[in-house]
C-alpha cells in the first residue's frame, strides 16, 4: 500500500522509433498554374513592328527539345497573332541551337533568337532579327519577378512621397 506523499509508480510506455530531432515539418510544394513570362521593352523601340509583336504575357503551352514553349497570349482587343516562345537544340546545326520567337513551333518564320541553351528563356541578349544584332532593351523575365519589381518601384514611390 503507497504510503501518503509517496511518488507516484512509473508507467510502461509502448517503444517508439527515434524521429528527426529539431526538424521543421517538410513542406510540399502546391501545384500551381502554368509558368508565366512577361516580355518587354526597356527602351524607346516599343513602336517598332517586331518588338511590338513580341511584347506581352506568354503562358506555358507545353514543351520541345527538353524546354517549355510559351504563346503568347494576345490583350483584349488586339489583333490575334500567333507567337511563340520555344527552345531548338542542335539537330539543325549549332546556330539554330537556343531560343526562338516564332509564329510556329520549328517554324521559319522567326523574329527574334537567343543562342542561350539555359532550362528557361534568358532575361537578355535576343537578336533582332534572328541573324542581327542582340537587342539590349528587350527583356524575357518570368511573370512573378517583373511583378516582385513592380511593387518594389510603387513602394519607393509611396515611401518617397511620405517622407516629403
Amino acid at each position: 500500500r503507497p504510503t501518503q506523499g509517496a511518488a507516484p509508480a512509473p508507467q510502461t510506455v509502448p517503444r517508439r522509433e527515434p524521429g528527426p530531432v529539431n526538424q521543421p515539418p517538410r513542406l510540399v510544394p502546391m501545384k500551381s498554374g502554368p509558368e508565366t513570362y512577361v516580355v518587354y521593352t526597356k527602351g524607346n523601340d516599343a513602336g517598332e513592328v517586331v518588338v511590338k509583336t513580341l511584347v506581352g504575357t506568354y503562358v506555358e503551352q507545353g514543351s520541345n527539345h527538353g524546354r517549355k514553349v510559351f504563346k503568347q497570349m494576345p490583350e483584349q482587343g488586339e489583333e490575334v497573332i500567333d507567337v511563340f516562345l520555344y527552345f531548338w537544340d542542335e539537330r539543325d546545326g549549332a546556330e539554330h541551337q537556343g531560343w526562338w520567337f516564332g509564329n510556329k513551333l520549328g517554324g521559319t518564320q522567326v523574329w527574334s533568337h537567343n543562342r542561350s541553351t539555359s532550362m528557361t528563356p534568358p532575361l537578355t541578349g535576343w537578336k533582332i532579327p534572328w541573324n542581327g544584332t542582340e537587342r539590349m532593351t528587350l527583356m524575357v523575365a518570368p511573370k512573378a519577378d517583373t511583378q516582385k519589381s513592380e511593387f518594389e518601384g510603387k513602394f519607393r514611390e509611396v515611401s518617397q512621397a511620405i517622407s516629403e
